[in-house]
């Protein structure tokens, strides 16, 4: 009995062994017998009735077939591209190389050029945890035309944090210093001209950032960010002077934990 028992599961174990499937581009996937496989089309017998007629399906509506001894048929190159995605997304390795990216950033920027003065800064980046946030505080002073700027950021990954990673940022500006300003006047004879006068100004105003950093370690990195906007409070007293255009460049070195 024990004997005989032991002989129907080896040959049930072999009959589930020697099966086909066949998955579908859009319906469920069956269990087969395959016959052939042409380069427009497959020949099977369903595994439930071998001993009925064969059919025929057109290879662009199969995904793929699995063989028996597990080896994968494909037979339609957009379902492989998908399933290959679907790999790399749902990948341990990928997934583990995002994390390992600390959330904390702080840098250096030895060049630096904020409205039309030229300088460096130091700042700090805080990373939420999908990786696609970040909200940066840098300070700067310029040493030309002196002046000191706090210009925070939120930072926008839309791709998350990789080792090149792209960002977007609405920024603001303020700050205080010297500034570059063209002024009109008339002259004794009622004759207008122009000229130019250095004087010190507040900035307080928006700018449009964009910039990306590379990673040189899983902590290295270096950066570039540059943007342009308006400025909103320029106190100083000359007409042309108001809603002026504002600048920002700056070349970054930073650690991240």
């Amino acid at each position: 009995m024990k004997y005989l028992l032991s002989l129907l599961c080896l040959l049930a174990s072999h009959s589930i062994y020697a099966q086909d499937t066949l998955y579908y581009v859009k319906d469920a996937p069956i269990l087969i017998k395959l016959e052939e496989v042409n380069p427009g089309k497959i020949k099977y017998k369903t595994w439930d009735y071998q001993q009925g007629p064969s059919y025929i399906t057109a290879r662009r509506d199969i995904a793929k077939v699995v063989l028996a001894g597990g080896k994968v048929l494909w037979l339609n190159e957009r379902a492989w591209e998908k399933e290959i995605e679907a790999d790399r997304a749902a990948s341990p390795i990928r997934r583990s190389s995002r994390k390992a990216y600390g959330r904390n950033m702080v840098s250096i920027s030895p060049i630096a050029v904020v409205v039309n003065g030229f300088g460096g800064g130091i700042a700090y980046e805080h990373i939420n945890k999908s990786g696609t946030l970040g909200i940066h505080l840098p300070v700067y002073g310029t040493l030309d035309y002196k002046g000191a700027y706090f210009i925070p950021s939120l930072r926008i990954y839309p791709l998350g944090q990789r080792i090149a990673s792209f960002f977007v940022a609405p920024t603001l500006i303020a700050g205080y210093g010297e500034r570059f300003i063209y002024k009109d006047s008339v002259d004794k004879y009622g004759y207008e001209k122009s000229y130019n006068s250095r004087e010190e100004t507040m900035f307080l105003g928006f700018l449009a950032e964009v910039g990306v950093n590379f990673q040189l370690t899983q902590k290295l990195f270096v950066s570039l960010a540059g943007g342009g906007g308006v400025n909103y409070a320029d106190l100083a007293d000359a007409d042309k002077s108001k809603y002026a255009a504002l600048g920002k460049f700056s070349l970054s070195f930073g650690y991240r934990f």
